[in-house]
């Protein structure tokens, strides 16, 4: 019974398995993503979805419809017709089981793309066909084609490199060299291909190459300046740039090598002439600074004139001057101290006559034959196109001067030139400012002075007769006159003042106040009072900025207020408790009752009032201004010691 049952379960298992199988393939061949086709001889039989989007047909009848040469364009890019190479190809794959190859398609609408195909037999419905499976390669072909293109830019560009070129495996053999490294090392290529990194590397340079090959394995880069030999032993100096890439499949050194002989020898020129060049301006620094020293002419000459000996290794120097009357050159003076014999100064003279008429620099070598056993230059003394005079230097026995010094000479002669005529200025200056300073003097005496001690002559000499008219006049007239007699002597005594500047720095503070308007007053006839409250040491600076403030603002008052009177206060503050606050300070009020002015209207340097700005802030102070028109003007500046804390 059992038999007969398993017999009859059999064939039923037998047809299930196949049916299963087939259910399988057919859910992997619906779903694949890769375009799928079933091939019976030359006929599709079945296809995919992705196949008929892949050749952009309208459905699957379409291209159930197509021979495989149909979605082929008419030749390959080897040249044989689509439809010779499809037959050719679909037989060895039904004689060997399976071909993989790569073939041109075409889609429906015309457009040609490569794809990879998979031929696979398989039996099916009793038959041997061929299961098709197709990929669009043309990402892959347009990869492969940059690949090749970049692959053949970088071989260019191996081959044209100025610079060497040269590919180590890890061991340090040279295993590939460009023109370049050839060329610079003097070998063949043949030659230098086998040879070892340290076959081309200094002695001393070999912990270099062995560092190189350290740092590629740590940081994949390196670089340094190295010292390589050629073939012929010669030596160059070399910078090596290098990294790990890969060669063939395997890591290997990268070596970029640059031949830097020649900037290392100009590098090297450079600094020669860079501290030569150093050493120059630090002689013409020096010798400018001793020609800056002073103002005095000979005091100037002579420190310029010794420096420039001492640095130079010149066993003399001397300047001859252009007399600014008789316009003939004289000796001014030499250094070191050397006397020298008339007929020899005659010939100086004659060979610096000779300078200022070329305007040109001359220059003697040695010649033992006509007696000059030491070389000189005789350099123009010249400002703005104006000759001064000859510097003359003289060289020690038997040596030469350099291009170099003759033109670090040239500098100096520049330098010392605007020094003479500085020195110059500055006699004429201080003469000009004696001259001017007595003008002013006199200016003021005729100004202030003068008219005021006329008017007090006038008035003594009518007193009498209005003292026997009017004894009542004549008393008021009297103190008109003491009055202006006290004016005249306060402004004699601030004219003495301006002449002994340090007198300023030595008075109080207060005295010099009242005497200032004691002038005023005298001057103008407006009663100027001053309250003095306190009293401190002042900085010198600070008394003479507060006695100039006030100085400004009374002559304003005399010159521009019209004012009946006029106050000025001198307030002394007490040091603060607090160490932090500060010391001591003191505040100045100049006021007046006069026709005042509209500060908005009035420039900042009119009345002088940016002159008195600058001299408060000279020390670390602010001038306020009050004023309205019709009602005065108040001028308040205060100055607090700050050194003491923290301002």
């Amino acid at each position: 019974m059992m038999d007969s049952v398993n017999a009859a379960t059999e064939p039923r298992q037998s047809e299930k398995a196949p049916r299963e199988s087939e259910a399988k393939f057919r859910l992997l061949f619906d779903r694949s993503p890769n375009a799928m086709l079933l091939l019976d001889g030359d006929v599709f039989i079945d296809c995919n979805q992705a196949a008929v989007e892949m050749m952009r047909c309208s459905g699957k009848e379409q291209l159930l419809a197509l021979h495989p040469y149909d979605i082929s364009p008419e030749r390959q890019p080897d040249g044989r017709l689509s439809v010779e190479g499809a037959r050719e190809l679909i037989d060895i794959a039904h004689q060997e089981g399976s071909l993989r190859f790569e073939w041109v398609h075409r889609r429906m609408d015309g457009q040609e793309f490569p794809a990879e195909v998979l031929l696979t037999a398989i039996p099916l419905y009793g038959r041997q066909m061929l299961h098709v499976s197709l990929r669009d390669i043309t990402e892959r072909k347009r990869a492969e084609k940059e690949l090749r293109e970049r692959e053949a830019q970088y071989r260019g560009i191996f081959e044209a490199s100025s610079d060497a070129v040269l590919i180590f495996d890890f061991e340090g053999t040279i295993v590939e060299a460009n023109p370049a490294a050839c060329r610079m090392y003097g070998y063949s290529y043949q030659e230098l291909i086998g040879l070892c990194g340290k076959d081309i590397v200094h002695p001393d340079y070999y912990y270099l190459f062995e560092d190189y090959k350290r740092q590629i394995k740590v940081s994949g880069r390196f670089s340094a300046q190295s010292f390589d030999l050629c073939k012929d032993g010669s030596a160059i100096n070399v910078e090596v740039h290098g990294a790990s890439f890969s060669y063939k499949g395997k890591p290997h050194l990268l070596a970029v090598v640059r031949d830097v002989t020649e900037k290392v020898q100009a590098r090297q020129l450079l600094e020669r002439r860079v501290e030569e060049r150093t050493r120059e301006l630090q002689t013409l620094l020096d010798v400018t600074a001793a020609a800056s020293s002073s103002l005095a002419l000979d005091e100037m000459l002579s420190a310029a004139l010794e420096r420039l000996v001492a640095l130079v290794g010149a066993s003399r120097a001397g300047v001859m001057l252009l007399d600014g009357e008789s316009g003939e050159l004289k000796a001014r003076m030499i250094r070191p101290k050397h006397p020298i014999a008339s007929e020899d100064l005659a010939e100086v003279t004659r060979a610096c006559d000779a300078v200022i008429a070329s305007g040109e620099p001359l220059y003697v070598p040695l010649d033992p034959e006509k007696g000059f056993v030491e070389p000189g230059a005789l350099l123009p003394l010249r400002v703005r196109g104006q000759a001064l005079g000859v510097l003359v230097i003289i060289g020690s026995e038997g040596g030469a001067f350099s291009r170099e010094q003759l033109t670090l000479f040239e500098s100096i002669a520049d330098q010392l030139g605007a020094a003479v005529e500085n020195a110059r200025l500055y006699e004429q200056a201080e003469r000009a400012a004696v001259a001017a300073e007595r003008s002013r003097l006199a200016r003021d005496l005729h100004d202030a002075v003068t008219q005021t001690l006329f008017a007090a002559s006038l008035i003594a000499e009518v007193l009498p007769r209005i003292w026997e008219r009017d004894p009542g006049e004549g008393r008021r007239r009297l103190d008109e006159l003491r009055e202006l007699t006290r004016g005249a002597l306060a402004e004699m005594r601030t004219l003495l003042l301006e002449l002994r500047p340090s007198a300023l720095a030595e008075a109080r503070l207060g005295d010099l106040l009242r005497q200032l308007a004691e002038s005023i007053t005298g001057r103008v006839r407006v009663p100027v009072s001053v309250e003095v409250e306190g009293e401190c040491a002042l900085p010198p600076e600070v008394k003479v900025a507060l006695y100039r403030i006030a100085q400004e603002a009374l002559n304003n008052v005399a010159k521009h207020a019209g004012a009946s009177q006029a106050a000025v206060s001198l307030r002394y503050l007490s040091p603060h408790p607090s160490p932090t606050r500060g010391g001591e300070g003191v505040e100045l009020r100049i006021r007046d009752d006069g026709r005042g002015f509209d500060l908005e209207s009035v420039p900042p340097e009119s009345l002088g009032l940016g002159i008195m700005r600058e001299r408060a802030e000279a020390i670390g102070t602010v001038l306020n201004i009050d004023s309205q028109v019709g009602h005065g003007t108040e001028v308040v500046v205060a100055w607090k010691d700050r050194r003491g804390g923290k301002q």
